[in-house]
């Protein structure tokens, strides 16, 4: 059996909302409505379950095409590093050198950002730094460091394992180190987030029929996820140990939505709406990385602007809304003229497909 994989154009939904939780946490008043509502969404969790399904996804397809086209592993490995570096790291580097230009201190303060370790050097300093929010940058790369060579090269029959340990080291860990304030940044307090992700690749690939079983199932416990969730926020309390857990099963969930009824949210009167989280999604990369930046330093500009156009008739709104804006329109051109012609390169560097004769199980290898 074939299993076709395309681009799923849904997720871009999901990347909308897990940006636009981000933003809301780090730009509303803390303990406001807005912030307790976004963390309770927790941006960042819902990008790592989207990136475990899809980094396996990709990671299993062209091991297996590998496999059946006789081809060097290493080499895969090689290729998916390259494809990722060629998406993540320019403007990633870019971000950092203009916060550095804006704040004019010391470079040393950046060896963190500038090596992906910001999450284990904002735990053993206790503090969070000039830029808060990389510390998920620096999980997802250590993720794509060492998940390859497990996907690759561990034997088949013990994937699923595997994936189920990886899930439980990530439950228990947070158990482990719950007084930690700094723990939630560190990478294997994250493994379940990402082991459910992978998960869902996994049956996606090898169980492909038993699918509708697992969403039925998979629902029952979103839905049992969601009730916890809404608890917390009512009573304002912080399910630190299992709120990660929850938010993935729910996105992974959602993720299960979007491949067993692809269309099902296509309609006439949702395109609006999907077209705007579309969009959002496609170019949440550059929102992530800009929008505590931009909200930090643009006063400088907005203040005086402001100030000689609406006089005393400021507000936080109307500045909130004008960074929003401003943060679209440097994320759009950014995603446009700078990471796009970047990862455009990334057709250079894919695993070659198997003949058309190779054995059953040929899966159709996709890009990211």
């Amino acid at each position: 059996m074939e299993v076709k994989m395309g681009y799923i154009k849904q997720i871009d939904f999901l990347r909308a909302v897990a940006i636009l939780a981000v933003v809301t946490t780090h730009w509303s008043s803390p303990h406001s409505l807005f912030y307790e509502i976004s963390t309770a969404i927790s941006g960042p969790f819902i990008f790592f379950t989207i990136s475990g399904f899809l980094i396996t996804r990709i990671l299993i397809s062209e091991r297996l095409l590998a496999e059946v086209s006789h081809q060097n592993k290493l080499t895969v490995f090689k290729n998916f590093f390259i494809r990722r570096g060629l998406r993540i790291f320019a403007i990633y580097y870019l971000a950092i050198i203009i916060v550095h230009f804006l704040n004019q201190d010391n470079l040393s303060n950046y060896y963190s950002y500038l090596t992906y370790t910001t999450n284990f050097h904002q735990n053993a300093t206790q503090s969070w730094g000039v830029l808060p929010h990389l510390w998920t940058m620096a999980v997802e790369e250590q993720f794509y460091i060492f998940w390859p060579f497990i996907i690759l090269f561990i034997p088949q029959k013990l994937l699923l394992p595997t994936i189920v340990l990886f899930i439980l080291i990530g439950i228990g860990s947070r158990v482990i180190l719950e007084t930690n304030d700094f723990a939630f940044t560190l990478p294997y307090t994250c493994f379940d987030a990402l082991g459910l992700g992978a998960l869902l690749a996994w049956f996606q690939l090898f169980k492909f029929n038993y699918l509708p079983k697992l969403f039925k199932l998979l629902g029952i416990c979103a839905i049992a996820s969601t009730g916890c969730l809404i608890w917390s926020i009512g009573h304002q309390a912080h399910l630190y140990i299992f709120h990660r857990t929850f938010i993935a099963i729910v996105t992974t969930w959602t993720l299960l939505f979007f491949i067993v009824r692809r269309n099902y949210l296509t309609s006439k009167y949702t395109t609006g709406l999907e077209n705007t989280l579309s969009f959002i999604g496609k170019i949440s990369y550059g929102i992530f990385l800009f929008h505590i930046p931009l909200i930090e330093h643009s006063n400088k500009i907005l203040g005086p602007v402001n100030k000689l156009i609406l006089g005393n008739h400021q507000s936080n709104t109307i500045f909130l809304l004008e960074n929003f804006m401003l943060l679209i329109l440097i994320s759009w051109l950014s995603w446009k003229f700078f990471e796009l012609p970047i990862s455009n390169l990334k057709r250079y560097f894919k695993t070659e497909k198997a003949p058309a004769l190779q054995p059953v199980a040929t899966v159709k290898a996709v890009g990211l």
